[in-house]
């Protein structure tokens, strides 16, 4: 009666001691998986950057623009961290009207300090305290329609808004524009909304306490393919450089110490002509290993959307990992942190039993090669997306749309495990994060409890 009596206690103190440690670690397991820091720009007001813990707490400002945006004219269309987490990079137009690009690629650093433009460096704040001169700009309407725009001069504090009739012409006068050097040629630009253009053959050396007149702007109305922007910055292991698309597909790189007027060279050597018709999500590798590698979408009209892996300085497009149809977005791309894989979103069709358009998360295994889906979201879109530092968790966009194919009315942030689990919401009215690195937490079981287990 006495060894049934031992025998049932200890299998009592054992299993309630399991129960224990095994709540305990999963409670440890659980803490692990929501550490870390997320960046973000808020949906409707897109002038400042925002850290957010992965818990949901500590929501604050990293960095703003310093002025509203009640017109909702900036645009942060990415963020990208390096992968020690020391800085973030990324794209915005909330410099458009003191720059001759739509877009230009921003470097700031972990704390929010450290703020500089990288492509057509300096940026507007630092321009008044150069030298300035006068610069002359004959415009001229070449076209047989009334234009109305915009004629900016590199090196202005701001654009001045043109009202010309066909062939009309008139002269723009920027009294203060900063002179970046002798011999430093600077040009001319004109642009409506998003539509830009730049024109080579108005460059003049500015002279300060001087005048110049430069060669003629010849300005028209723009068309939806008129674009001069970055998009999809982000930043090689290290931080020496980043790499971003220009326009609809060039991929360039600019070194983070970037002199004035710099806008990077070409990062592969292929042929312009073999590129994808555009060109978005671009992102290094996130180790030494992989650090000269990039993943990016590449699109061609009326053919795919595929996922490429190349090295710099390929002399082809690289390999096409994964492959959907042209009209199907993809509208995310993350490695993972230990560079095993990716993450995507990918727009998908559903015709039977009625037409039903989603975009769900995918993973692909370099080890595998094959593609395993995350999400199962129905009529609904996720987008950019980032992972956590242990390559388990993925924040993304979450957002509902009318048309599929246009904007959002607004995204929320949304975390999920990378298996599909633990789905939950994180942050709303916020897009475009970007999950800060870090070492991955180890889960640890220190209250080990060895117990005989013996039956008598």
């Amino acid at each position: 009666m006495m060894r049934s009596i031992r025998f049932v206690f200890q299998v009592l103190l054992l299993t309630a001691l399991l129960t224990g440690l095994l709540g305990a670690s999963s409670l440890h397991s659980a803490q692990a998986l929501a550490t870390g820091e997320i960046a973000y720009s808020p949906f409707f007001t897109q002038n400042e950057i925002r850290i957010i813990n992965a818990d949901g707490s500590g929501d604050r400002q990293l960095w703003s623009t310093g002025r509203a945006d009640q017109e909702g004219a900036d645009d942060i269309s990415s963020l990208s961290w390096r992968p020690d987490g020391g800085a973030l990079v990324f794209a915005s137009t909330h410099e458009a009207i003191c720059s001759i690009n739509h877009a230009d690629v921003f470097l700031l650093n972990a704390d929010g300090s450290g703020y500089r433009r990288l492509t057509e460096a300096p940026g507007c704040a630092a321009l008044a305290g150069m030298p300035q001169g006068q610069v002359q700009v004959p415009v001229v309407n070449n076209s047989t329609e009334s234009f109305t725009g915009f004629v900016y001069f590199q090196g202005a504090a701001s654009a001045q808004m043109v009202n010309l009739a066909p062939r009309a012409s008139t002269t723009v006068t920027f009294p203060s524009v900063a002179d970046m050097g002798a011999g430093e040629k600077q040009v001319g630009a004109f642009f409506q909304g998003a539509r830009r253009k730049i024109d080579a053959l108005t460059d003049v050396d500015v002279v300060a306490g001087g005048s110049v007149t430069s060669p003629t702007l010849y300005v028209w109305p723009l068309s939806m393919y008129d674009v001069w922007e970055t998009r999809s910055s982000t930043l090689r292991y290290g931080g020496q450089k980043a790499a971003y698309v220009l326009n609809l597909d060039s991929i360039r790189a600019i070194a983070t110490n970037a002199t004035n007027l710099d806008f990077g060279e070409p990062l592969l050597s292929a042929p312009q002509s073999s590129m994808s018709d555009f060109v978005s999500h671009l992102a290094y590798g996130p180790t030494i290993a992989t650090a000269n590698q990039l993943l990016y979408v590449g699109s061609n009209s009326y053919d795919s959307r595929s996922v490429y892996l190349v090295n710099e300085g390929s002399a082809t497009p690289g390999a096409p990992l994964v492959t959907h149809d042209s009209a199907d977005m993809i509208l995310g791309l993350s490695w993972l942190p230990d560079a095993s894989g990716f993450v995507y979103a990918v727009m998908e069709r559903v015709f039977d039993p009625e037409y039903v358009v989603s975009a769900n998360i995918f993973l692909y295994t370099f080890s595998t090669k094959q593609v395993t889906r995350v999400t199962n979201l129905e009529g609904e879109f996720a987008g950019q997306l980032s992972v956590s530092p242990d390559s388990q968790q993925i924040v993304f966009e979450r957002s509902q749309k009318e048309d599929p194919y246009g904007d959002a009315e607004k995204t929320d942030l949304w975390i999920v495990n990378r298996d599909g689990s633990g789905l939950r919401l994180l942050k709303t009215d916020a897009f475009a994060p970007a999950w800060s690195p870090g070492t991955a937490p180890v889960v640890t079981y220190d209250r080990y409890l060895y117990l005989p287990f013996t039956i008598r």
